[in-house]
């Protein structure tokens, strides 16, 4: 997903941001609790929202992948229409417990750095 947003010209090599506005599906789903479904030009791990359910009933019922366009990780993921898109997730979810702001994660860094240097 990165390199598809870097190509859109949306992010440097250093830095690619996917925002999620319902955070709140990031912290409460657990890597348990994914489904990893076929959608035609790969596989991926979403929320176990309807678009995702629907998705996998395709691929097991019928061995058809899903066929969805780019749109529904727009939906899913940056306009938090968790319903009507996918919301795809690595298998690391379980390590998330709550959502910083970037100026929170930068004070820790430079935190950790200043009492290591001095």
């Amino acid at each position: 997903m990165e390199d598809a947003i870097r190509k859109a010209g949306g992010a440097t090599n250093f830095e690619a941001i996917v925002t999620y506005p319902n955070t709140e599906t990031i912290i409460k789903h657990g890597n348990e609790d994914l489904i990893l479904i076929n959608i035609g030009f790969g596989s991926f791990r979403s929320t176990p929202h309807t678009l995702a359910l629907e998705a996998k009933k395709l691929n097991s019922e019928e061995g058809k992948a899903a066929q969805f366009g780019g749109e529904v990780f727009k939906l899913g993921v940056l306009d938090g229409k968790l319903d009507e898109g996918l919301v795809t997730i690595s298998g690391e979810i379980d390590h998330i417990k709550e959502i910083k702001t970037c100026k929170e994660i930068v004070d820790e860094l430079m935190e950790d750095i200043m009492s290591t240097r001095y």
